[in-house]
């Protein structure tokens, strides 16, 4: 549910259930939201967010695949700096 909130305070949009599983706040053809996996939470980002080295060590237990955050969990996950990545992210889709 913390994701949730955090993509409905970022965006201001209510999200919609896509197929997957995937919770959407994107226009359609953009995938921008989030999913539960079986071993982990996929973040789906926009590619032109700039994640250096030292952003990404510093978001905590993950795995990046292309415009893909894969997080172990959100305790495991710097808050901080994910709500900064969604909102680049958020950001990026709205000026395309």
């Amino acid at each position: 549910m913390a994701l949730l909130r955090l993509f409905r305070e970022v965006t201001e949009r209510p999200g919609k259930m896509e197929d997957g599983g995937v919770v959407s706040f994107g226009e359609e053809g953009q995938l921008f939201g989030f999913a539960p996996r079986k071993h982990d939470l996929a973040v789906y980002i926009s590619e032109k967010v700039k994640l250096t080295p030292a952003k990404l060590e510093k978001l905590g237990v993950h795995k990046k695949s292309g415009g893909c955050l894969f997080i172990k969990g959100l305790g495991l996950t710097n808050a901080v700096l994910l709500k900064e990545v969604v909102t680049e992210s958020c950001d990026a889709f709205l000026s395309s």
